[in-house]
C-alpha cells in the first residue's frame, strides 16, 4: 500500500499530536523509547494505510485518552481492527479485532 504524500503528512501529524499528548500526562516511557516520536508516527501511518486497505474507516486517535478510558479500548483503530504496528521489517502486522464500547 503506498500513501500519498497528503495522507503521510496526515499520518505523520497524528503521530507527533500522540506524542505530545504523551508527554503532556508525563507518559515519558514511551518518550524514552522514540525521542522523535517515530513509535507514534509510524504507528499513525500504519493505521492510514490499513483504513485504505480495507476501506474501514481510520479514527486518527490523537491522542490515548481519546483511544482508551481507564485503560480499556473504547474505539478500535480503523472500523473494528485494533492495529499495532512493527518496528522490524521480520516481523508482522498485529491486527485484531476489538469491539467498540459504548457508553452506556
Amino acid at each position: 500500500m503506498i500513501l500519498t504524500d497528503a495522507q503521510m503528512e496526515l499520518a505523520t501529524r497524528v503521530g507527533k499530536l500522540r506524542m505530545e499528548s504523551g508527554i503532556g500526562r508525563g507518559d515519558y516511557l514511551s518518550c524514552e523509547r522514540s525521542p522523535s516520536g517515530q513509535s507514534h508516527i509510524q504507528a499513525a501511518i500504519a493505521e492510514c494505510a490499513m483504513a485504505l486497505y480495507t476501506g474501514l474507516p481510520w479514527r486518527a486517535h490523537k491522542s490515548a485518552s481519546e483511544h482508551k478510558g481507564r485503560g480499556v479500548c473504547q474505539t478500535p483503530d480503523v472500523g473494528p481492527i485494533e492495529v499495532k504496528s512493527i518496528s522490524r521489517p521480520h516481523h508482522k502486522l498485529i491486527l485484531y479485532s476489538k469491539p467498540m464500547i459504548t457508553k452506556q
